[in-house]
């Protein structure tokens, strides 16, 4: 399976092609919080679970899409291979261990905030020059963890998970650290396919929950959540893997605030875990400033396009002697 050229030409323009594969995938992996809830077991054995059908399922597609050389593509990588499955797998831990200790819209509020800890880490680690609103931005989004944070610690957001909401919390905000990193590791590799990164991260943390879960199995009923996550999880890392190339990412990051609003919202519908005063304050106020970010991002974005579409003006007339 070979994906056509990411260049404007084609049955869709390449701005609806990259807005429909990022809202589509987003769509599909806003019940990911819902099905670990209803899949109701120990984190290490739904690790187990979850990273293998992910890692197996992305395997197969990453073979179709590549073709025979998908091996050697992935080896071409080198250490970053191995650094980058690292830190994904990292992710998909502190995900997991967060949604079986806090509230959903707990941890998606503090993971929403990881493009501005990416930008943090950019300009520590790559001296890329960090915008003034980007500094607000990140002190905003600060504020409102510590908001949804500070609930946690007084046992306020305990909804069935006794005084371990706040270690949630923690965790929480150590998994957007390492998506951040992840996503710095990106920016430094962005003309190589990462894909292998995150095939391999699944595969890592399936392990670790090999490793530490009790006994393998899930719950009777619970095989068919695990069969309908390996099957929408994957293709919404794959589309939302793809959107950026057609898209700016500050339109990719208002997208993304979607599954924010969306994951908590099914569960509640479902489950009636109803987020406490503190997240729904908190975890507007970082939804706020992440769409004021990427709105003001995106407009700025779009007057440099339009200032170079322009045509060049007169040229001046000639000075006479």
């Amino acid at each position: 399976m070979t994906l056509p050229p990411f260049t404007k030409s084609g049955p869709l323009p390449a701005h609806l092609k990259g807005l429909l594969l990022t809202l589509l995938g987003v769509l599909l992996i806003s019940p990911d919080t819902l099905l670990v809830r209803l899949i109701n077991t120990d984190e290490w054995t739904l690790l187990l679970w979850r990273g293998m059908a992910q890692s197996l399922v992305l395997l197969l597609l990453y073979r179709l899409w590549v073709g025979r050389q998908w091996l050697h593509k992935a080896r071409a990588l080198g250490k970053a291979l191995l650094i980058g499955s690292l830190l994904f797998s990292g992710t998909n831990i502190g995900f997991i261990v967060s949604l079986t200790n806090t509230s959903v819209a707990n941890t998606l509020a503090i993971i929403a905030a990881t493009p501005l800890f990416a930008a943090l880490l950019s300009w520590i680690i790559l001296r890329e020059k960090t915008a003034p609103r980007t500094w607000l931005a990140i002190f905003g989004a600060a504020a409102g963890i510590a908001v949804i944070i500070s609930a946690s610690w007084r046992g306020g957001s305990a909804i069935g998970f006794g005084g371990g909401a706040f270690y949630g919390d923690i965790v929480a905000l150590a998994t957007a650290l390492l998506l951040a990193a992840s996503f710095v590791g990106l920016r430094l590799y962005k003309d190589h396919n990462m894909l292998p990164c995150i095939i391999l991260g699944a595969f890592f943390s399936g392990l670790v929950g090999a490793a530490l879960s009790p006994d393998y199995l899930l719950p009777d009923g619970s095989y068919r959540w695990i069969a309908l996550l390996a099957l929408t999880l994957p293709f919404a890392t794959l589309l939302i893997t793809l959107g950026p190339r057609y898209l700016p990412a500050s339109e990719v990051s208002l997208l993304m605030l979607l599954e924010t609003v969306l994951g908590p919202l099914l569960v509640w519908l479902f489950l009636a875990e109803q987020p406490p005063r503190e997240t729904l304050w908190g975890g507007s106020l970082i939804l706020l400033v992440l769409a004021l970010h990427a709105l003001v991002g995106l407009h700025r974005q779009r007057r440099k396009t339009r200032q170079k579409d322009l045509p060049p003006g007169p040229a001046p007339a000639p000075i006479a002697d």
